[in-house]
């Protein structure tokens, strides 16, 4: 896993006077996606659903990505787990699924870092 964050920072520092390249780090996967719930719920890969470790790991990650000067960006597909992991990312998006929720406006609204929506959701908006 830290293997494409060391090529990521050498590309970003070429390209630095163009681009902020932010690395998007993606910790969960939709409930619609079949099989493996991402590393957050399911750590192990074996449907144990050890989410505190999970966190862990994704904190951790998140950390060293850091450390290594990469910003780093994620999709919140929950309200609970920006708690634990805010604080690392540089960019959050919600997706398609949680562009119409109210839950998410209100997570989006009380992060301290920018939030972006995308897709569009079932009541016509655009994205």
């Amino acid at each position: 896993a830290m293997e494409f964050p060391a090529k990521l920072r050498s590309v970003a520092k070429a390209l630095e006077q163009d681009l902020l390249i932010v690395m998007r780090v993606n910790f969960e996967r939709s409930t619609d996606a079949d099989g493996w719930k991402g590393l957050i719920n399911d750590p192990d890969l074996d449907g144990s659903n050890a989410i505190n470790k999970g966190l862990r790991r994704a904190r951790n990650l998140l950390i060293e990505i850091n450390r290594m000067g990469v910003p780093a960006a994620t999709e919140y597909l929950d309200t609970i787990s920006p708690q634990f992991v805010a604080d690392l990312v540089s960019w959050a998006s919600v997706g398609e699924q949680g562009t119409e929720s109210e839950a998410h406006w209100e997570l989006a609204s009380g992060l301290s870092t920018p939030v972006g929506f995308y897709g569009e959701g079932g009541g016509g908006g655009g994205g």
